[in-house]
Order: structure tokens, then C-alpha cells, then sequence
């Protein structure tokens, strides 16, 4: 009898004045919930601590959308016995009893009845939207998105639900996924994307399947290509994948390939940049050859709804920035250079640079045909002065080795972003010793033209190398260089570039074995290294 006496007084309390007709809309009421220690239950104050509505409720929710969520439990406090949505009066917004509820968001409110299916009630109680699911969350960060709903009730050991979810429109997405919306951030990027994650197992739960799947602006969950996403700019995704690269802009829309006049097709992407000034640069290939007939990857650019600005045309392109971007056209050789405006026009007709010589040492540390005299000669000061500053004369070829190597990876810094700039040179800083000595970005060539350099003005012979690698141990590989130094009698690989990235002395005078790990080459053209010279057992302690 207590029980049902307890109950009553608990639903007179929050139906006092019978059903509000006018719901308070409001989304910022300034009441906040309160616990009467006294009393044992919660109510309502003002910013002053006054009581506005009556401590009645055993639990108490924030406003939000105008409407707080309580809940009345029985005598014990351990069932609830009612849950209700009250207004700034604390009158009932609608006389309609749940299970359980969540506060209102959007002029929507999620309710589950007791066999804990999800249900969308609007701000008059009225049913607008029923499900066969449960609840999974209504945190998510993602605008548009109101609901997470899974196919099973969350808690249950060893078993993962699959995550659908609830736009603000009332649309549902089954679950299929393996988590909730979030959005997708790239540490260098202000841009994001809305994403969510799936994933096939086995049944020893081994993941055999991952894929991506972007929330468009449709709120509909689109797949993207596979691979990792190299940038986020200008509001499309650029997406290095397996089989190539692509674009995906946020109505999901893939772009992968561009249309070449001369051979009347399109092509894949073997290369691309991020998007910069409503323009993205991507290359191809079997649409150029050199002059002794080999392939060679023509680059072009493309327009954001994938459109062709420019065809695959040109040996090498740079990214535009303040409206300019460096080209070099075909037909031509390394030294003819064009600049080219975002209106598809030029700035500069195709330029010739002066052929330097090069002593014969030097051939694999200089791009033929790159330097002026006095980007050239600015080069040649630079690594006599590190040279004299690091080394002396007293140094044995493996202490001035050391001292050199060190220089190298303290002062290099990588990224496979081009530098932005529009000059003919900025084309190839990356690639370029100088890259290092202007104190910009580079990448691999970078570092092992710079360190062979340095090593010939010590006296210390040294070979460029080129090969491939697969970063993180993986199956992919990519181009990549490094240097083969002698010391004594014999030779040595040594990457100054990984070195930079994962340690000063991992990869630093070791075999041809210890390589293979995650490089290949050609190796009959280059000293076979039988041995590290600290037999590869230094770098597990570096």
C-alpha cells in the first residue's frame, strides 16, 4: 500500500496543474536541478538559490530545448516508476509515462520503451519516429547527426554491437558500422570530415576488412576509396590508396582520374597534391615519354568538381600559390621553365636555365640543369663552411662521418607537401640539397644529396643510392634514396633520412640484410655490404 501511495503523490507532483497547453520553447532556461538533502530529492533554483520548482524528483536533468527530463523511482529507489519532461513551471509537458528517456535535442527526444527499443517523441509527446534498435548515444559531435542506435543493447561482454544512427531530419541509418560519428582531423589540417568507421572480423577477431565511410552533405554514409587520407584542403579529401590517388569531396563524390587529348583517355592518378586555390596538381602515366622513348609521369591539373584544368602535359607542376605555379612543358628538357596563372594563362613563356658544370663526383648530388651559377656556388660555400665548422683536422674519417651525419638530421626537415613557392626552383627544393641549406622542407633526396656532398668535401667517398622502401614495415613501397659510405675498405648503407625520423643511428653503417628488412634495390649495381660496421647490433641500443 506505502508503494502505491509513494507512486501517486509522485505523478500528483508532476501533473499538478494538469498538462501544460503552451509548451516554453525556450532552449537557454537559466533553472538548474538541485538536491534537497532534507528531503531527499531534487527540484529546481534560479542563479539566486531560490526554489522555483518543488524538490519531487528523485532524478533531475538539465534544460534543454525548454524541457527537463525526471524520473520517479519506488520506495527502495531502485526501479523508476516514471519518467516525465516538465517545463520552467514545472508542469508536465505531455501526460505520457516512459521506461526511460534522454534529454531533448533538436525538438527531439529519445525514449525506450521496456523492451528497450528506441523511440523519437517530438516536444508535445507524440511519436515521430519508431525503431527495432537500442540506444548507443546522443553525444556525438557531428552536426546533423541526433542518435546513435546499435542493434543490441550496449554491455553486453564480448560482443560488439554495430552502430547505426539518427539525423536531426529523422532519418536512420541501420546500424552496420563498428563505432559512432566523429569527425576525421589531420594534425596539420584547420579542415575536417564527418566519418565512421566498419569493420569486418573473424571469428578469431581478426579484423579482415576496415573501410571508411564519409557522412555526406545528404547526411548519408558514402564509402571511400581505400588508403590513407593524405590532406584535407579546400574542403576535398585527398586519399593516397593502393591502386592510386583520389579526391572525395563532402558530397562524396570521387575523383581519380583525368582526360588526356592525346591518347583520348582517361588516366588513373599515380600522383597528386592537395587542392590550393580551387586547383589540384595530379600525374599520370603512358601519356609522355623521354627522349629515348621511355615513360615518364606527365602531370596536369584538375578542377574541384573533378573537371580537367589543365591536361597531363607537362614533366613536372607545382601547386599554386598567390595565383602562380611553376610548370615545365613538353617537349622540353630539365632547363625550360613556364609560370602559370589560375586563369589557365602564362606569366612567363618557357624559360631556359644555364648548364653548370659539375665536377664528376657531383653528378648524382645536383639535378642537371636545376641550378643558376649563383644558387650553385651559394651550394658549394654552404658545405665547405659546415664542413670546416663540424670536422677537423685531427678526426679520423669515422669521427668526421659522425659529426656530418649529425649536422644532416639536425638541420633537415621532412614533408612530402611541396614548398609553396612559385619560382621554378621551388619545383625541386624538396629534392635538393639547397632544400636543407634555405632551410626548407625536403624529402629523401634532400637528405642524401646534402650528406653525400658534405662527405665529398671530408674526403670521404660515398655513392647515391636508389631503391624503394615501405614505410612502417608494410607491403607498399615507395621510391627512396639513401648513401653508401666507405669507411676503410668497405662500404655502408647509411639513411640519414630515417635516421632523422626514427633515430640518429638506426640505420646508420649497417648491411645489405639489415636493409632488405624494409628496403630493395638493385643490388648488382651497387658494393655488396655483407656486414654492418657495428655488426647491426648498435642500432637496437640507439
Amino acid at each position: 500500500m506505502r508503494k502505491i501511495i509513494i507512486n501517486i503523490i509522485c505523478i500528483l507532483l508532476l501533473s499538478s496543474i494538469i498538462v501544460s497547453a503552451d509548451i516554453d520553447n525556450s532552449s537557454s532556461i537559466d533553472l538548474k536541478p538541485k538536491l534537497d538533502t532534507n528531503a531527499g530529492k531534487y527540484g529546481y533554483i534560479d542563479k539566486s538559490g531560490n526554489w522555483i520548482i518543488t524538490p519531487s524528483f528523485q532524478e533531475a536533468s538539465e534544460f534543454s530545448d525548454g524541457l527537463a527530463l525526471v524520473r520517479c523511482f519506488d520506495e527502495n529507489d531502485s526501479q523508476v516508476t516514471y519518467t516525465g519532461y516538465i517545463d520552467s513551471k514545472g508542469e508536465l509537458a505531455f501526460d505520457k509515462k516512459f521506461v526511460s528517456g534522454y534529454s531533448f535535442k533538436n525538438g527531439y527526444a529519445v525514449v525506450t520503451d521496456k523492451d528497450e527499443k528506441v523511440s523519437l517523441i517530438d516536444k508535445r509527446g507524440n511519436v515521430v519516429l519508431e525503431t527495432d534498435y537500442y540506444y548507443y548515444g546522443s553525444n556525438s559531435t557531428v552536426a546533423g547527426i541526433h542518435t546513435e542506435i546499435s542493434d543490441m543493447p550496449t554491455g553486453r561482454s564480448g560482443i560488439s554491437p554495430k552502430v547505426g544512427y539518427i539525423t536531426d531530419d529523422l532519418k536512420l541509418i541501420k546500424p552496420m558500422f563498428s563505432g559512432g560519428p566523429s569527425y576525421y582531423i589531420l594534425d596539420d589540417s584547420e579542415e575536417s570530415f564527418p566519418q565512421v568507421p566498419y569493420s569486418e572480423y573473424d571469428s578469431s577477431g581478426k579484423e579482415l576488412k576496415f573501410v571508411r565511410y564519409l557522412i555526406n552533405t545528404k547526411m548519408e554514409p558514402v564509402e571511400m576509396p581505400s588508403g590513407f587520407v593524405s590532406s584535407i584542403k579546400d574542403g576535398m579529401i585527398l586519399i593516397d590508396g593502393d591502386n592510386g590517388f583520389a579526391f572525395m569531396n563532402m558530397d562524396g563524390e570521387i575523383f581519380d582520374e583525368i582526360y588526356s587529348s592525346q591518347t583520348g583517355q582517361k588516366h588513373k592518378f599515380v600522383r597528386a597534391e592537395s587542392f590550393s586555390e580551387g586547383h589540384a596538381v595530379v600525374g599520370v602515366e603512358d601519356v609522355l615519354s623521354d627522349p629515348y622513348g621511355d615513360p615518364v609521369t606527365a602531370y596536369g591539373y584538375i578542377n574541384k568538381d573533378g573537371s580537367t584544368f589543365k591536361e597531363p602535359e607537362y614533366l613536372s607542376a607545382n601547386s599554386f600559390s598567390e595565383g602562380l605555379a611553376a610548370v615545365q612543358p613538353y617537349p622540353s628538357h630539365a632547363l625550360s621553365m613556364s609560370i602559370l596563372k589560375t586563369n589557365g594563362e602564362y606569366l612567363l613563356p618557357p624559360q631556359t636555365r644555364q648548364e653548370i658544370a659539375y665536377s664528376e663526383n657531383e653528378e648524382d648530388y645536383f639535378a642537371t640543369g636545376l641550378y643558376t651559377q649563383e644558387e650553385y656556388d651559394f651550394v658549394k660555400s654552404e658545405v665547405k663552411r659546415i664542413v670546416s665548422e663540424v670536422t677537423g683536422k685531427n678526426m679520423s674519417d669515422l669521427e668526421k662521418l659522425a659529426a656530418i651525419h649529425k649536422y644532416v638530421i639536425d638541420h633537415g626537415n621532412y614533408s612530402l607537401i611541396q614548398a609553396k613557392d612559385p619560382t621554378p626552383l621551388g619545383l625541386r627544393y624538396m629534392f635538393e640539397a639547397i632544400g636543407i641549406l634555405k632551410g626548407r622542407t625536403v624529402v629523401c633526396d634532400g637528405y642524401t644529396k646534402l650528406l653525400g656532398l658534405l662527405l665529398n668535401e671530408a674526403g670521404i667517398e660515398n655513392m647515391y643510392v636508389s631503391g624503394e622502401a615501405a614505410p612502417g614495415g608494410g607491403e607498399r613501397y615507395i621510391p627512396h634514396s639513401w648513401n653508401l659510405v666507405k669507411i676503410g675498405e668497405k662500404y655502408y648503407h647509411i639513411d640519414a633520412t630515417w635516421d632523422d625520423d626514427e633515430g640518429p643511428n638506426k640505420y646508420y653503417l649497417v648491411s645489405d640484410k639489415y636493409m632488405k628488412e624494409s628496403r630493395r634495390w638493385e643490388y648488382s649495381d651497387y658494393p655488396a655490404v655483407s656486414k654492418g660496421y657495428y655488426d647491426d647490433t648498435w642500432q637496437s641500443k640507439k
